[in-house]
């Protein structure tokens, strides 16, 4: 489908944002061989594949709701989430499974809100609406949303700063020789929650260990050795405390370098009610 905003290779490698952004995707713009090819080398015939492409882009990119609707006056009651509008390049990237599930549930959300307001066009949804929702109710059933505090949102003191890194929760991630960075929130809801931090595996140039301290004094060590991930990535969410915390209660998680054994990568925490 051709629809209201092409995706394309800008997209992918950061040199533009789409507008109206319902769902992210993150991964290489490639192309698998199309065929299999007869050609003659040093004076013999071998079968060579042809057609593959793999080319890293740029950072996590949004995909616009119009990225899901087709031209208004082609059709105005369709929403289409996996054979969205891209070109080939960019579709490449965005054909990943869990993309495909985010773009499934913003089309449906974008379904329903136009049903219950009543519109003519699933073009004239108010993409914001559809945020809502993933925001604060991304389970469809009342649940308290996830606590996700980022690099952007932390307080960075000493040397620490917000580095551009492909193996980041999001763009970026606070890293420093010395100094701290404090990740801050107030808790919505009473309950217990597990903690989690973004951790990285070792990398040279890192300190192995990264520090954790918690507003009631306690503490954490995390040892990259310990990180596990599983899939394609080189980074993961690391449980690092259980705690029961206190609706309206100011919760932070500060994460300390010295430098003695290079730089600490501070990057995200994420809160989980249990």
């Amino acid at each position: 489908m051709v629809g209201e905003y092409v995706a394309t290779q800008a997209d992918c490698e950061n040199r533009r944002i789409a507008p109206e952004g319902i769902a992210m995707a993150a991964y290489t713009m490639d192309s698998h061989n199309c065929q299999r090819i007869v050609i003659r080398k040093n004076g013999k015939d071998m079968v060579k594949n042809e057609g593959n492409v793999e080319i890293h882009g740029g950072l996590p990119y949004p995909i616009s709701y119009r990225s899901l609707t087709p031209h208004r006056e082609e059709c105005a009651n369709l929403l289409v989430p996996v054979c969205c509008s891209a070109s080939h390049i960019a579709y490449g990237s965005i054909r990943m499974e869990p993309v495909f599930m985010a773009l499934g549930q913003a089309a449906g959300l974008g379904a329903a809100f136009a049903w219950k307001q009543g519109l003519t066009c699933v073009q004239d949804v108010d993409y914001r609406d559809i945020v809502s929702v993933l925001e604060n109710d991304p389970y469809q059933d009342g649940s308290q949303a996830d606590i996700v505090i980022d690099d952007k949102q932390a307080t960075l003191e000493g040397d620490f700063a917000a580095v551009k890194s492909k193996n980041s929760y999001g763009p970026s991630a606070a890293e420093g020789l010395s100094g701290a960075a404090t990740f801050s929130a107030v808790i919505p809801s009473d309950g217990t929650y597990q903690v989690y931090s973004y951790q990285h595996l070792p990398r040279k140039g890192y300190a192995p260990v990264t520090r954790l301290q918690f507003p009631d004094g306690s503490s954490v060590e995390v040892d990259a050795a310990d990180v596990k991930v599983v899939g394609q990535t080189t980074s993961a969410w690391h449980p690092v405390a259980t705690m029961d915390l206190k609706q309206g209660q100011s919760f932070s998680v500060r994460v300390t370098a010295d430098g003695r054994e290079g730089k600490t990568c501070a990057d995200a925490i994420l809160l989980v009610k249990q």
